[in-house]
């Protein structure tokens, strides 16, 4: 589990497989952030399609109960799912991908590669969220803004969820394998952990997403 709060009852079992639960309830050790995942999903198909809802509202009614949670002490933080700080996260890739054609600068590749770096580097040297929050919102923007078409990129965005499903594996496994070396050893466990990833992705990801489409498209066609 992700703490020591989750508890095996039989409501939070269920909860848990819907990933209906809040995140220090999860049992499973993946499924805490998969919980926000699904959050997003179901209050922006809500919201924002179902109840055309703008852009601009759907972030005022996410972002309400963060700030609300910093005055009322025990609700900050991760403890309740509509209160986290992950949520801005969302709310950056919604704002983004909504907004993006209408961003006019120029970026350099020095530039992008200085945010880039930036981006790695930054949860080595500060503990504040709010540094890695930033410098993931300036690396995509520039990122967007200086060409879209960066192939590693777009490898990496098609293999992230198989490269999330493998991390956590190689992590619990290298930790116990390999002797502490702090960044060199970060570096290892990424590299690793993109390696698998993507090799998952293109044998059984991919593999399991074709046969299902095929085994779907042939029920329907009958």
């Amino acid at each position: 589990g992700k703490g020591d709060w989750y508890h095996h009852d039989t409501i939070n079992i269920v909860k848990n497989l819907f990933l209906m639960q809040n995140t220090w309830e999860s049992i499973h050790p993946y499924s805490w952030t998969l919980v926000y995942e699904v959050f997003y999903y179901i209050t922006f198909g809500v919201l924002v399609i179902l109840f055309n809802l703008s852009i601009r509202s759907y972030a005022l009614i996410m972002i309400t109960p963060i700030l609300l949670s910093q005055f009322q002490e025990g609700l900050s933080n991760d403890f309740f799912v509509t209160t986290s700080f992950y949520n801005l996260y969302f709310l950056a890739g919604v704002f983004i991908s909504h907004y993006y054609h209408q961003i006019k600068f120029k970026i350099s590749n020095g530039m992008l590669f200085f945010i880039g770096v930036c981006f790695f580097v930054f949860p080595f040297i500060f503990d504040e969220g709010i540094f890695l929050y930033i410098s993931t919102i300036l690396f995509f923007i520039f990122y967007i803004v200086k060409d879209k078409s960066i192939k590693i990129l777009r490898v990496v965005g098609n293999a992230s969820y198989s490269i999330y499903l493998i991390h956590a594996i190689v992590i619990s496994v290298g930790k116990y394998l390999i002797l502490d070396m702090d960044i060199l050893k970060f570096i290892l466990l990424f590299s690793l952990s993109m390696l698998l990833g993507y090799i998952y992705h293109i044998y059984f990801e991919n593999t399991i997403v074709h046969k299902t489409n095929k085994l779907l498209l042939t029920k329907k066609k009958h």
